[in-house]
Parts: C-alpha cells; sequence; structure tokens
C-alpha cells in the first residue's frame, strides 16, 4: 500500500509540475486557429471571429493571433469583422477531431459602414503540420461516397489494420488491444477488448484512426486507438431515408451449396435518420434506426432431425450403418440419400437505435444525452450441422450505451467537459431455449450417435449453455486551456467501475439412483463444483489521469503527456498453487487438522470443513499501478512538407476473461496438464511504440505520406512457462501468465488525391513483419496437450501480413451520377505445415508458422445516380461486393497448404468407402476457408 501511495505522490507532482506548462485538444472536438492581418500584412486586434451557425468564437489579440476551441468535428463557415473592415466570410472550413484548423485573414479597409462581405472558399490543406502520430480522419461525407455497409468495411482500409479471423489487428498487436471511444467516452468491453456497441456507419459525423504513438488522453490500449464522434441535430431540419436489397450472383457451386438460388432478398436493409430543431437555438435532437437482415451464403440441408442417429449395421464390423429415426414413441428405418431443402448456417439479424439530444444552456454550457442501442441475432457457421441444421447454436448479442456529456466553456480559451456513462453489454448462447420441461426435453442422448467414416454427422444435440455480460460505469473529467498562443494545456482523469457475469454450462444427462441414466433420457445443468459448470461475478475497478502538453513555438509542435492507471482487479490467488479446489483437497493437512503432520487421520484429528478452507485458501490479487510517458514531435519543412516522429510506453489491463477463467480452480479427470486457470494476479500488458514520418504535397490536389514505425510487445498474456505440479505428482494444470512478447516493424505509404475534376484517389500500402512467441494466449498450453513442447523460438505471428495495399476511387458529379472503387490486396497469412504419412518428416520438423496462405485480391464496386427534386434528391445506387467473385481462400489444409485438397483425401479414395449421404467432393469442400462471394445490393436513398 506504501508504495502505491509514493507512486501516486510521484504521478501527482509530475503532473502538478507539466500543469504549469500546457496539452491537446479533447477528443471529440478540434480547434481553428490563425492570424487577423490587414492589406499590409500588419496584426489586426480586437477582429470579432465567429464560427456561423454556432455559439463559437474569439477574438484576436494585440498581435493579431485567435484560437477557438471545443469545436465539433464538420465543415463550417468562419466570419471575421472589425470596424472600419469588410468582413470576410470563409466557406468550407474543415475540422477535425483533435487537430488544429489554420485560417489566416486578410481584412480590406472600407469606408462604409455597411458593405459586402468578402467570401473566401477554403482549401483543406493536404499536409497537417500538427499531426505527430498516424492518425486517419474519416468524415462522414468520405463514408457515404465508398461501397461500404458497416463500419468494419472502412476501418479494413486504413493503412496498418489487418483483419484476421474477424478480428481486428492494428500494426501487429493481438486483438483486443484497440481502445474504441464514443463521443470522448471510452466504449471499449473489457471482457475480451471488443467494442461496446457497433455503430451505424451513417450516425457517424467522423472516424478518427489513430495507429501511431497516441497522446496520454487515451488510455487502456497498447496497439491503436478507434474515436468516434456522432452527429448532432441543428436549426435545420434534415433526414435520409435508405433501403436497399439484394443477394449472391455467383456460379461457384463446387464451394458454395445453393449460392446459384439466386433470391433478391436474402440481404434487406432499411434505415432512416432526422434531426432538427426542438427549441430552435436552444435543444436539439438526432436519432437513427436501422434493421439488416442477411440470410448467408454458408447452407447446409435439413436432411436429419437431431432424433436421427446412425448406427453400425448388425454383423456388418463397421463396413455397413443403418439410419434410425424417431416420431418420439416408435423407431423406424431412414433412406440417408433423402435431400430436404437447403439451411441457412450463418443468418444474421442486426437492430440499431440512437437518439441524441443536445441542450444550449447558455453562458458557454451545452449538455448532451446520447443513448445507442444494439441487437444480434445469428448462428455461427458450423460444419457438424452441415445435415443437422436444428443442431447450430442460437446467438445473441445485445448492447446499450448511454452517456451524459456537459461541457462548459468558462472563457474563450478555457473549456471542461464531463462525462457520465453507462453501458451494458451482453451474449449468450443456446440450442433450445427451454432444457426442459421437467420430465421431458429436446436434447438427445449423443452416445448413440456414430459418423459413418468420410461423413457429416447424423442428428445429435450440442448441450453447451453459455451466458456473460459486462456493466460498466464511467465518469470522466477534461480540462483544456489555451494558455497562451503558443501553449495548449489538457489534464483529465475517470474512474470506472464493472460488473462481469459469467456462466458457461455443458449440460448432463440425469440420473436415477442407481446412477444409471434415466428413463425417459433428460438433462439438467451439473452443479457448481463440475467442471462443467463454471460461473463468477466480479465488480472491477479502474482509475486514470493524464496531463498533456501542445507547444506550437521554435517552428515545431510537441506533443508531450504521462499518464497514470491504477487498476483493482477484485480476484483473488491460490495461497497454494498444488492444491488447487477447496471442495476436493488434496494435501491431507487440508482434509483434516494433521496436527502431527503424518498425513494420516488419527483419534482427535477432526475433517475440516468448506468453510474451514475458505478462511486461508484464496489470496486477494494486488492492486497495479503503472506510468506511461509520451512524446511526439512535429517539424513544418517547407509550406509544403512535415517531419513527424512520436514515441511512448503504452500498457493495458489484461482481459478479464485471462483473470478469472475457471472460477473454481478445478482438476479435470485423468494424469497430466488437466486444466486452465485463470490469473488475478496478471500484471498489465506493455508496449514501446515510435514511428518517424514525412508528409509532403506533391502537387496542387496531392500529397504523400511515409511512416517508418516499430513495436515492441512485452508482458503479454501467455501460458508459456507456468505449469504447476499440484500435490501428489499424477496432475498439472497450466495458468495464465505475462509471459508473451513480440515486435511489429515496417513502414506505410499513403497517397491521397483530392477531388479533382471529380476525381479523388486514395491508396494505402503497408508492408510489415510481426513475430512473437505466441499468437493466442493458451498457444504453449496447447502445445503440451498435443504432445509436443511449447516453442520459444520468435516466428510470424496467425496475422502478419508482409504486404497489404488499399486503392479507393471515387468519381462523383455533384447531384446527378458517380461511382466508386475499393481495392484490396494483401500477401497471405501464416500456417503451421503438418505432417502426413506420406514423408518421412517427424512431428517436430516445421517450424511453427513457417508458410503462407494464398494471396488474396478484392475489388467492391458503388454506383448512384442522383434526382433532384427541388431542393432535395433521391438517390438509387447499386453495391457489388467481390466485384470479381474471386474465391481468396482465407483457410487451408495444413499438410498441403491447399484449400481444396488434403492428403487424407488420397487415402479416402484408395479406401472407396461407402458414401451414404454425401460424396468425398463435399465432405473435403470447406466453405469456411473461403471469402464471401459476390453481393449484389440494389437501393435507394431521400435524403431532404
Amino acid at each position: 500500500m506504501r508504495k502505491n501511495l509514493v507512486v501516486l505522490f510521484l504521478f501527482l507532482l509530475t503532473f502538478s509540475v507539466i500543469t504549469y506548462a500546457a496539452d491537446y485538444d479533447f477528443a471529440t472536438t478540434g480547434k481553428i486557429s490563425g492570424r487577423i492581418t490587414d492589406a499590409t500584412g500588419e496584426a489586426l486586434p480586437f477582429v470579432n471571429i465567429i464560427v456561423m451557425g454556432t455559439n463559437y468564437g474569439a477574438a484576436s489579440d494585440i498581435d493579431g493571433y485567435y484560437s477557438i476551441l471545443n469545436i465539433p468535428p464538420g465543415t463550417y463557415e468562419v466570419k471575421a469583422s472589425a470596424i472600419g473592415y469588410s468582413s470576410t466570410i470563409v466557406k468550407n472550413v474543415r475540422v477535425s477531431i483533435d487537430l488544429t484548423t489554420n485560417v489566416d485573414l486578410t481584412l480590406k479597409e472600407t469606408s462604409l459602414s455597411l458593405s459586402e462581405d468578402v467570401v473566401v472558399i477554403a482549401t483543406r490543406p493536404l499536409i497537417q503540420k500538427d499531426l505527430t502520430a498516424s492518425t486517419a480522419v474519416v468524415g462522414a461525407d468520405v463514408i457515404k461516397e465508398l461501397p461500404v455497409s458497416d463500419l468494419g468495411d472502412v476501418l479494413a482500409l486504413q493503412a496498418g489494420i489487418v483483419m484476421s479471423g474477424g478480428s481486428i489487428h492494428v500494426r501487429g498487436g493481438r486483438a483486443g488491444q484497440v481502445a474504441y471511444q464514443i463521443d470522448g467516452v471510452p466504449v471499449t468491453d473489457s471482457y475480451d477488448g471488443s467494442a461496446v456497441v457497433e455503430v451505424n456507419q451513417n450516425a457517424i459525423q467522423e472516424m478518427q484512426v489513430i495507429s501511431g504513438a497516441f497522446n496520454a488522453e487515451y488510455g487502456q490500449a497498447l496497439s491503436g486507438v478507434i474515436n468516434l464522434v456522432t452527429k448532432d441535430g441543428s436549426n435545420n431540419f434534415s433526414g435520409n431515408i435508405q433501403a436497399f436489397s439484394g443477394g449472391y450472383v455467383s456460379n461457384r457451386t463446387d464451394v458454395f451449396w445453393n449460392i446459384d438460388a439466386f433470391s433478391p432478398i436474402t440481404v434487406g436493409n432499411i434505415e432512416a435518420s432526422l434531426s432538427g430543431p426542438i427549441i430552435k437555438d436552444k435543444l436539439y435532437f438526432y436519432t437513427n434506426l436501422r434493421y439488416y437482415q442477411n440470410q448467408g451464403y454458408l447452407y447446409g440441408r435439413d436432411q436429419f432431425d437431431v432424433t436421427d442417429f446412425a448406427a453400425e449395421a448388425p454383423n456388418s464390423g463397421g463396413a455397413d450403418y443403418m439410419f434410425v429415426g424417431t416420431d418420439g414413441n416408435n423407431y423406424f428405418l431412414l433412406d440417408p440419400a433423402t435431400t430436404d431443402e437447403y439451411v441457412s448456417l450463418n443468418p444474421l439479424a442486426k437492430y440499431f437505435g440512437q437518439f441524441k439530444l443536445t441542450y444550449v444552456i447558455g453562458g458557454g454550457m451545452k449538455l448532451s444525452y446520447n443513448f445507442i442501442g444494439d441487437k444480434q441475432v445469428y448462428q455461427d457457421y458450423s460444419s457438424g450441422a452441415k445435415l443437422t441444421p436444428d443442431n447450430n447454436l442460437q446467438r445473441f448479442r445485445d448492447a446499450s450505451t448511454h452517456i451524459l456529456s456537459f461541457n462548459h466553456a468558462v472563457s474563450n480559451s478555457s473549456f471542461y467537459t464531463i462525462n457520465a456513462s453507462y453501458f451494458d453489454k451482453s451474449y449468450h448462447h443456446y440450442l433450445f431455449e427451454e432444457i426442459s420441461n421437467g420430465t421431458s426435453t429436446q436434447y438427445v442422448d449423443n452416445t448413440f450417435h456414430q459418423t459413418p467414416a468420410y461423413s457429416f454427422n447424423v442428428g445429435g444435440t450440442d448441450n453447451n449453455r453459455f451466458e456473460r455480460y459486462t456493466k460498466t460505469f464511467t465518469g470522466k473529467f477534461d480540462w483544456v486551456s489555451q494558455i497562451t498562443q503558443q501553449v495548449n494545456l489538457q489534464f483529465g482523469a475517470d474512474y470506472k467501475k464493472q460488473e462481469i457475469y459469467y456462466h458457461d454450462i455443458n449440460l448432463v444427462p440425469v440420473l436415477d439412483e442407481n446412477g444409471q441414466r434415466a428413463t425417459p433420457y433428460n438433462v439438467e445443468i451439473p452443479p457448481l463444483s463440475s467442471v462443467d459448470n463454471n460461473e463468477y461475478l466480479h465488480n472491477p475497478a479502474e482509475f486514470s489521469g493524464y496531463a498533456q502538453v501542445k507547444i506550437e513555438a521554435f517552428n515545431m509542435i510537441i506533443n508531450a503527456g504521462l499518464r497514470f492507471d491504477m487498476f483493482n482487479p477484485d480476484g483473488v490467488v491460490l495461497a497454494d498453487p498444488t492444491d488447487p479446489n477447496y471442495k476436493n483437497p488434496l494435501r491431507p493437512s487440508n482434509k483434516f487438522n494433521d496436527h502431527n503432520g503424518n498425513g494420516i487421520i488419527d483419534p482427535g484429528e477432526t475433517v475440516k470443513t468448506d468453510a474451514d478452507r475458505l478462511e486461508y485458501w484464496y489470496n486477494d490479487a494486488t492492486i497495479k499501478t503503472q506510468i506511461s510517458p509520451r512524446i511526439g514531435l512535429a517539424f513544418p519543412i517547407t509550406d509544403r512538407g512535415v517531419i513527424h516522429f512520436s514515441y511512448g510506453h503504452f500498457f493495458q489491463l489484461p482481459r478479464y476473461e485471462y483473470l478469472y477463467s475457471n472460477p473454481e480452480f478445478e482438476l479435470g479427470v485423468g494424469s497430466g496438464n488437466s486444466a486452465l486457470f485463470g490469473n488475478a494476479d496478471l500484471k498489465p500488458q506493455s508496449t514501446v511504440k515510435g514511428e518517424i514520418g514525412l508528409q509532403q504535397q506533391i502537387g496542387e490536389f496531392s500529397a504523400i505520406d511515409v511512416t517508418v514505425f516499430f513495436e515492441d510487445f512485452r508482458d503479454l498474456t501467455g501460458t508459456q512457462s507456468d505449469e504447476v505440479l499440484v500435490f501428489g505428482g499424477a496432475q498439472s494444470y497450466s495458468r495464465y501468465a505475462n509471459s508473451d512478447f513480440g515486435f511489429s516493424k515496417g513502414f506505410a505509404l499513403k497517397y491521397s488525391q483530392r477531388i479533382a475534376g471529380g476525381v479523388a484517389v486514395n491508396l494505402d500500402y503497408a508492408f510489415a513483419e510481426t513475430k512473437g512467441n505466441a499468437s493466442n494466449p493458451a498457444d504453449a498450453r496447447n502445445a503440451v496437450l498435443g504432445g509436443a513442447l511449447p516453442e520459444t523460438i520468435i516466428a510470424p505471428l496467425d496475422w502478419d501480413q508482409t504486404h497489404t495495399l488499399n486503392v479507393s476511387v471515387v468519381y462523383t458529379k455533384s447531384r446527378d451520377w458517380g461511382f466508386s472503387l475499393i481495392g484490396n490486396f494483401f500477401t497471405g497469412q501464416p500456417y503451421t505445415p503438418a505432417v502426413n504419412k506420406f514423408t518421412r518428416v517427424t512431428q517436430n520438423a516445421y517450424p511453427r508458422n513457417s508458410d503462407v496462405k494464398p494471396t488474396n485480391f478484392n475489388v467492391d464496386l458503388r454506383i448512384y445516380k442522383d434526382f433532384p427534386i427541388g431542393e432535395y434528391y433521391i438517390s438509387v445506387f447499386a453495391r457489388v461486393m467481390n466485384l470479381l467473385d474471386w474465391e481468396n481462400p482465407r483457410g487451408v489444409y495444413s499438410d498441403t497448404g491447399d484449400p481444396y485438397y488434403t492428403i487424407d483425401r488420397t487415402e479416402a479414395d484408395r479406401i472407396n468407402p461407402n458414401m451414404y449421404y454425401n460424396t468425398l467432393d463435399e465432405y473435403y469442400t470447406d466453405p469456411g476457408f473461403f471469402s464471401e462471394p459476390r453481393r449484389v445490393e440494389l437501393g435507394l436513398s431521400f435524403n431532404f
């Protein structure tokens, strides 16, 4: 405790020193600054500068400089006026999150008190001079032009981001190492590092993706920050109604079942947004609703019921099978060749809603409330349910976020924001909602079910049921001050209290009084003392504080900051790791009061109860603290070129799923490594990252950005070295520890051409090398279970993607027509080759991830036509995803490196087995190895 107080005191001392210097703009707003001069170049003081249509403004100082803080991202008109000078209006001024937009103005003298305004159309600089870390800023105007259907498609276009297995990896980091923010409030699910809610792309005003060394205001992230600012209402009513539908147009029937049966309603979407004033100049609203459904493209056949089963035919010696069905009372033979209708195995339905209120109180004060909710009902493709689709788990995800924000501009140079937020994210899955009605169940006895060789499963039920939720309350305070024209200060703190619930169940058969399976067959939830029932509820808490200074002087920009984090895990660790389960103790002294230490219960030595053992069995996990410094520099070398550098230490709490796993510390049956335990005393994970880059404008409309980066990962969660031998020596277990490490290095090249002649082009290329000792925290333990030694070599991680190229081309003719294309090219991610029976290679001869999967290439297209109706317009559009219908393998057979062929197929051809209801081609073709086939959507939107 004394150590924690010393650390806290040192932080506060450092904090107070820094606050005399200064920071960076608040994470949902930007800044406009510049200088006002007359025609001779002399400074003009006391000029009024306002952001038209808002309450934001300032006056120039004695040297003509001004700064306007706290401006939400968007495009504005800025007006400067002074007595004796013509007013000047600058249109098309773009403000972005955390960045400074420079607007210098020259006012002309006039002898008239009333004169026409001078109107200037601003051109957004291609070079952002105060950018010290790699940051991609994508506005609503760009998102609406691209052939994307959700936010993940937009994220995948940014340099340094790799998508692997449905997860986001930024500059080589693991999944779950990204911080998500909405309107300045953290919305990361600490359980697994995912986003709490999926924000509809059309509700986003601006998205910021920081992949470089981000500032101290951002915490609990190792790899990057995804910052979203949602739209606000205004004094003008506006809205959008959009609907589209479509389906899959492909002839790849060798991979996908039922893909040639085109249906124009396979995909469907309808959404609407409306914003405007409730009380003009005082109270505004914004609302967005969306429903999206996709029946999927991975199909099975409804060939068997869960109650059907296969069994070896009598006297066949396993050479023949019979297939049996039941009507509940009687059994009868089935014809396995009978094929029924196709059923989707990956359907998805999404529901999204947002409602935002903004109230301008007056006196520089503003209050806003933002509710975002989304719900998903879906299934994941399972080859085990290919012919028994009723045995595919039903999955449900629900999330809601409430954000209450109070913003107060105490002066033209200072403001603060207080945020209070609450989010609730839950997930659950099951096969049947009801386990049983007390006397019967829909679950079946899986021990009856057999599967012929090279055949899909017949019948059976998945007995797993799972539920978890994360509830988080966050209080956050931020202060921003423009101390001088050169120095900007920001500091803040936040407190987070969480409730994390987890319940994982494998249903077990009901037994009769003799310990035999009851008749009729039924299932039940096993007791918590069983390895088939794990449940916990924890309430961890987090606190953090930061100070950040931004100095724009000496022909450079400096961003420097310091962050302090404190974490109380609300967990326990074993006092004696060699005797883990208090309900089933192994050591004699834990079974009874062994006063003489002979290991035998003697007269007078009493048996210990569970309550007795709980008094000493656990120790509380310790409170963790950490301090992380950050610095970024930008050097404008010309009016068209900037060199930037950033470096920092970044920490992130381990994911809670690894802290609390196997909460009862239960060992499995048998000898050897029989369990994997969580570790509530895991230390924070760390990364040291840095970069150096150059932004250079190369023409009137184009610029390049070259960045070289490195990241060094340490103390990642793993199981490399923590295998514990339990008392007696017959069993062991693994537990999570801070044992994994790795690095990522490479460079990124960006080329951008803003709209010229109606055409805009963006190109992002990244070369990266990402290596480490393990891709997954459980890799080392899994190697032990597989009979191999845990590898300690540095090898490519599963998401290592050497070359990544994203190209987008947009052509638009305002209020007429246009199109956009996105092209993605990336080299294959690694896999570990497997040995096969036709080689003399031994088991450990192939190094981990020593080969790569095939290269992928994809093109998406969007084309639209606008039909003006007065001030409004209707837009008709078509969108084609995977335009060329390329197969793009994402998975391969590890013994061949091919997505179609495996050595096992050769063996199957040699045996020539009986095939009852599927072919060998069907059995060895896994549609999950391939990307989504061509999808075509047609839609209509009305904007007003």
